[in-house]
């Protein structure tokens, strides 16, 4: 005689048993999210905080400065990098710098060089005046230095004054130069030195003496050598005669 067996059903879950199953894997679920996005802001603080650090202008402190530059322009130097300096090694603004120590008076170059970790290197050059250049008396008086270029500045020496046209700036030193050689042969030192538009040039010397030459300044040399014999009370005398020289009273 056989025996049926019958396997008995598993009971099915409630709802409420889904449900709260769910609910403990949605919250397992965010709990592990949670605390991946709390690794990584943890992470990303320390990061954060870490290149603050790294990064900040007290790390990085500048402890050595060496300049190379004429003595008079100490404390304008100093005044000028000062709030620079604040910044740091890392962060320090070396254009910046250079344009504000070009725009001091009288100053020709300016090389900033950084040295790691912490010193930074200076060499500034000085325009040398060697006269005053205006393009007309009611222009700018500008400053020529000795290699023939103008820049803005000052100074406590009594220069001579070139005027006459920008294009003629190189012409202005070679006549001055010339003329200069000549005159100083008998102790006249050159005032102010003209040359118009056409290139006729005048010379008014520091005595008050005006010296009328036209485009040859050779005829300069002719003067110096009749200069002894001419009229001590005269107040001009015009070269630009090939025979002679007019006397003006």
């Amino acid at each position: 005689m056989r025996v049926k067996r019958t396997q008995a059903r598993r009971p099915e879950p409630s709802f409420s048993t889904i449900f709260f199953q769910f609910i403990q894997e949605v919250i397992f679920l965010v709990f592990s999210e949670l605390w991946k996005i709390k690794r990584l802001i943890l992470l990303g603080f320390l990061i954060y905080a870490g290149g603050a650090w790294l990064f900040s202008p007290q790390q990085w402190q500048i402890s050595k400065v060496k300049i190379d530059a004429p003595a008079h322009f100490g404390a304008s130097i100093k005044m000028v990098l000062t709030p620079f300096l604040e910044n740091g090694w890392l962060f320090l603004e070396q254009h910046s710098i250079e344009v504000v120590l070009k725009n001091l008076p009288n100053v020709e170059t300016v090389k900033i060089e950084k040295i790691f970790p912490d010193e930074l290197q200076l060499k500034i050059t000085e325009f040398k005046p060697i006269a005053r250049w205006q393009k007309s008396t009611v222009d700018q008086i500008w400053l020529v230095s000795s290699t023939g270029e103008l820049f803005k500045g000052e100074t406590k020496e009594t220069l001579p004054l070139w005027q006459g046209d920008l294009s003629q700036l190189i012409e202005l030193k070679e006549k001055f130069e010339d003329a200069r050689m000549v005159l100083e042969t008998h102790q006249l030192k050159i005032n102010t030195l003209q040359i118009n538009a056409w290139g006729s040039g005048q010379i008014i010397l520091q005595n008050g003496l005006i010296i009328k030459i036209g485009k040859d300044f050779s005829r300069l040399k002719q003067f110096v050598k009749s200069y002894p014999k001419l009229p001590p009370n005269a107040v001009s005398f015009d070269l630009r005669y090939p025979h002679g020289i007019a006397v003006g009273f």
